[in-house]
């Protein structure tokens, strides 16, 4: 009972805090200059702009206290978001939110922080790093340069390499990632099928018809 009702209460705080930020401004919505500094980083073929926009990859579920959440791939979003700004912090620590909702071996969340905000991939809203920790508030935190994930390994670091210095020349008929080309299918696909837009060629992805020109 007692547990319920602490339960009951952080909820009651969460929801007043998102509320307040949403309206003095310390919770706003990823921006168009945000999604645009992404739109030069590729992973599989495809901008990290549009995996972030578009691929939310879980289910919207109508919450009774906060609108919306949404549940993702924050771990592997967070990371691609990272690959896009030299000053970003990759973090993973557990949140409170899903400690309740999941238990504390659930309760992992990936996020970055930059430049004084934090930047949820799941949520797709930017936080005054105060707010978001008054909200969520994190523990077991771990932060990474961009420095610093290059060194934690040879794995990384080939990544990182391999993603920063991909561009759209390597996805044309002679491009070292011209194979891949394969990839951005499905992920169009499911794009197109959940949004069910047809302009969405003509926004987002304008860049491959006019940037690619095949031989």
């Amino acid at each position: 009972m007692f547990e319920n009702l602490k339960k009951k209460l952080y909820y009651k705080k969460m929801s007043l805090l998102f509320e307040k930020g949403l309206k003095d401004g310390t919770i706003t919505p990823f921006d168009e200059d945000f999604y645009k500094k992404m739109s030069n980083t590729y992973i599989s073929c495809l901008p990290v702009s549009m995996r972030i926009r578009y691929l939310n990859p879980s289910e919207m579920i109508e919450k009774k206290l906060i609108g919306k959440e949404s549940i993702g791939q924050c771990y592997d979003r967070s990371l691609y978001m990272f690959f896009c700004f030299e000053n970003a912090v990759l973090v993973r620590g557990n949140i409170k939110d899903l400690k309740l909702k999941y238990g504390n071996d659930e309760a992992g969340h990936g996020w970055i922080e930059m430049d004084g905000y934090c930047y949820d991939p799941s949520l797709l809203l930017k936080f005054k790093k105060e707010v978001y920790y008054e909200i969520y508030m994190p523990y077991n935190v771990s932060k990474l340069t961009i420095d610093e994930y290059k060194n934690c390994g040879d794995s990384n670091r080939k990544l990182y390499y391999d993603v920063i210095n991909t561009t759209l020349d390597d996805f044309k008929p002679n491009g070292r990632k011209r194979e891949d080309l394969i990839l951005i299918i499905p992920p169009l696909q499911k794009i197109a099928g959940k949004y069910r837009i047809k302009w969405l060629f003509t926004i987002d992805s304008i860049w491959w018809k006019t940037n690619i020109k095949w031989n």
